[in-house]
């Protein structure tokens, strides 16, 4: 789980407010303090873990801070959001031959022979971006040479 963590300018109780506003002024900007004792809602730290939360948050009440853990929800996106990129290296499976499936590409792609020896270079090419995962499956079919 993943959280933020959340200032309102409110102190724990007992603590001196001059006194964790130089402390705090020690370690940020003075803009930066009036911003974060403005009494408006600061946010500290974004995405933060749950072990690192308790320092931060051990370390703000040790200076007299009351601040607030906002837990996030941080789950993955739906797969249908999902884009890939159709990426080819110039290799070939075993047991395809390079004249053959640089042939079948050619046709299958209706690529000019420029294109087809930059594909078949060896170098990283793009063949596609922006694809879903049922279209990036499609492309990773091998095409049938006959």
């Amino acid at each position: 789980m993943m959280y933020r963590i959340e200032y309102h300018g409110k102190l724990l109780e007992g603590f001196n407010p001059e006194i964790v506003r130089m402390e705090v002024a020690v370690r940020l900007r003075e803009d930066q303090v009036l911003r974060l004792f403005s009494g408006e809602r600061v946010v500290l730290k974004k995405a933060v873990s749950e072990g690192a939360c308790e320092r931060y948050i051990a370390e703000l009440r040790r200076m007299g801070m009351d601040a607030a853990l906002v837990p996030l929800d941080v789950s993955p996106p739906p797969a249908a959001m999902l884009t890939y990129a159709v990426v080819f290296w110039g290799n070939l499976l075993t047991g395809f031959e390079r004249p053959a499936v640089m042939g079948a590409a050619a046709r299958r792609f209706k690529l000019a022979p420029a294109q087809l020896m930059q594909i078949f270079s060896g170098v990283k090419v793009v063949l596609k971006r922006g694809v879903s995962t049922e279209t990036g499956a499609r492309w990773i079919e091998s095409p049938r040479v006959s």
